[in-house]
């Protein structure tokens, strides 16, 4: 199973240091083959699920921004975890709050935005 998907399964599981492993593995492995913008939802769910939500915000303002210019779609996995933590985002924090940060994340390179994400 590609890293990506360990992390995103650890992560729905509940197993965050596990998945935390995970994420860092998919990290190196994005850099390698120029994927990293597409496991930026899956980076940003741990992050919220970890509690850090301005990191996971600065992290989908990213991956909003990389599938925007890129005219991509998520796969039906990467869309629930972006939904659901940007529901969690939108409860814990003022809306202009969030749009300001998703407004950040969009700036960022993906590599900045996967680090924050990951803690790395």
């Amino acid at each position: 199973m590609p890293w990506v998907d360990q992390c995103l399964e650890l992560t729905e599981r509940g197993e965050l240091d596990e998945a935390l492993q995970a994420g860092r593995q998919a990290l190196e492995e994005g850099l390698r083959n120029n994927t990293l913008w597409l496991m930026l939802d899956v980076f940003a769910y741990l992050a919220g699920k970890r509690g850090r939500l301005g990191d996971a915000a600065l992290a989908f303002g990213c991956a909003d921004a990389e599938f925007t210019h890129r005219a991509a779609m998520r796969r039906p996995a990467e869309q629930r975890a972006h939904d659901v933590t940007l529901a969690a985002l939108r409860e814990a924090m003022p809306a202009y709050f969030v749009s300001a940060l998703l407004t950040e994340g969009a700036a960022l390179s993906v590599e900045e935005a996967a680090r924050l994400a990951l803690d790395a």
